[in-house]
């Protein structure tokens, strides 16, 4: 195994302070990390945090397990706090890739009282480590400061409400360990687990089991770090890390949104809405893939063209192409989310919002293709109407002899029209509705109702105005044919036709 080394590989040679000891975020420095140390390129990565007290060899051990070049403490700077805030370094020759986290000392003199600075970086170690290291000097056992002050907040967060996506890995390592049988180190290491469990019944309620959230309680003694056993210790528990870091992954897209997030949301006072560490970086890098391909999808060549035809004209295949369109940002989605899988109630949710905004965007064309389709087919039952009337050629022109029977003539004209119209008709409308379900995205629910209402009046009136123009036509043809025939003298049957009965019937008819 590559992590099983006697001396630790080079890190990275650029550390960057992730927060200060003002407890801000430096943003650039971070954005800066990300891209030096390549992050984005690696298939995995396990994060080892490291909390304890001030001054207890923190930064001297995180050097010698990740070759790491954090500050130390100089001897002239005895009780001086030496890191201060959280810093980050990166090893990229240990399997899996790692990321070392250096966390600024508890029980300083320089905070004050009060100060909730150590809980939430302690908060923010549980939340993206892999393995959290908790050191302790051997002098220190047995006193509150030793582990207790440490592990409360984190405990105290999940019994809030913090669900940890994972578990989580403790590590006691105690520093300048004197003692030398297995004996006394088995004792010490019950001690501390003993002592660890009543915290975390004293904490959470009953049936909330430590396993749930963590894995079995690590412990590891050391010696002094100036003695010689001390790097072949090291380099075991370099080993026995890397082991445990290969349990749980972050995803290395997720690594600087959810530390972004998670220590915004520390900071608004929202510790106990903190969520857990795939999810924090899964909404946010979910969010930031929906603003990315929304603003890629606006500003692209394909879109731009489908609109710009669609304003002018018809687009045969407009439905086809524009699910394309969506269709190919939605699996854009999924491919930047992939890694997101455990938390797929935040994925679903954002890709929900995504093609929400994408139908948003595109409903305009959508109705500006109803509107092409209404036009293209009220032209084509204007055209069907009037090949009705065309081919009825003697209801357009008078015969040459008119009998009773003529008045019944319109009646029989117009009763075959109303047909052959209504066929027309029901056509259309079946025309339209296929045409608008067949443009429409199949998630969306465009309401096209004006256009339909618009659509059916324009049809209704195409049919009454031929309609009306039929009768007209007709009612000329009689009322010449039955003059001609008085001028005559002379009617079918012997019979005189009223000209009054024809404009009765006419109205009753209308």
């Amino acid at each position: 195994m590559e992590g099983i080394l006697s001396t630790a590989p080079r890190a990275n040679p650029h550390s960057v302070q992730l927060i200060d000891e003002k407890s801000s975020l430096n943003t650039s420095a971070f954005v800066g990390f990300v891209e030096k140390t390549k992050l984005q390129e690696h298939a995995s990565l396990s994060v080892v945090a490291i909390i304890g007290r001030q001054s207890s060899g923190k930064s001297t051990l995180m050097n010698k397990l990740f070759g790491c070049e954090f500050k130390i403490r100089d001897e002239d700077d005895w009780g001086e706090r030496t890191t201060k805030g959280v810093w980050l370094a990166a090893n990229d020759k240990i399997s899996p890739f790692t990321i070392a986290m250096d966390i600024e000392g508890s029980d300083g003199n320089d905070r004050p009282e009060g100060d909730d600075f150590e809980k939430e970086t302690a908060l923010l170690a549980v939340s993206v480590a892999s393995v959290v290291l908790i050191n302790i000097r051997q002098a220190d056992m047995g006193t509150r400061s030793a582990s207790d002050d440490l592990l409360t907040p984190i405990f105290e967060v999940i019994k809030r409400g913090h669900t940890l996506q994972g578990k989580i890995t403790l590590m006691f390592v105690v520093r300048d360990n004197y003692m030398q049988s297995s004996t006394q180190n088995m004792k010490m290491k019950a001690k501390l687990k003993d002592t660890t469990l009543k915290l975390w019944n004293s904490n959470l309620q009953a049936n909330s089991a430590f396993d749930t959230f963590f894995h079995e309680i690590e412990f590891v003694a050391l010696p002094h770090y100036q003695a010689r056993e001390f790097d072949q210790q090291v380099s075991m528990l370099r080993g026995r890390i890397c082991e445990l870091g290969s349990r749980k992954h972050i995803p290395p897209p997720s690594f600087e949104s959810t530390v972004c997030h998670i220590w915004k949301m520390t900071k608004q006072n929202e510790i106990i809405h903190l969520p857990n560490r795939l999810e924090a970086g899964g909404y946010q890098r979910c969010d930031e893939a929906c603003d990315e391909i929304f603003r890629s999808f606006v500003g692209s060549k394909e879109w731009l063209a489908l609109l710009n035809v669609v304003e002018s004209r018809k687009v045969n295949d407009f439905g086809e192409r524009l699910s394309s369109l969506i269709n190919g940002c939605l699996k854009w989605y999924d491919e930047s989310t992939k890694f997101y899988v455990n938390v797929s109630h935040i994925r679903s949710k954002k890709r929900n919002e995504l093609e929400n905004k994408l139908l948003q965007e595109t409903e305009i064309a959508y109705k500006y293709m109803m509107e092409h389709v209404r036009l293209e087919i009220v032209q084509w039952l204007k055209d069907q109407l009037k090949e009705i009337s065309y081919e009825d050629r003697d209801i357009r022109r008078p015969q040459k002899k008119l009998s009773i029977r003529s008045p019944l003539y319109l009646i029989d004209a117009l009763k075959t029209y109303k047909t052959v119209a209504n066929q027309r008709k029901r056509y259309a409308m079946e025309n339209f509705v296929r045409q608008c379900a067949g443009a429409k995205f199949k998630t969306a629910k465009w309401d096209y109702s004006n256009i339909k209402a618009q659509f059916e009046r324009d049809i209704n009136k195409e049919i009454k105005d031929r309609k009306t123009k039929i009768i007209k036509n007709t009612i000329e043809a009689t009322c010449v044919g039955a003059a001609t025939s008085i001028v005559a003298g002379t009617l079918t049957c012997g019979l005189i036709l009223d000209p009054s009965i024809i404009w009765d019937l006419c109205n009753l008819l209308l």
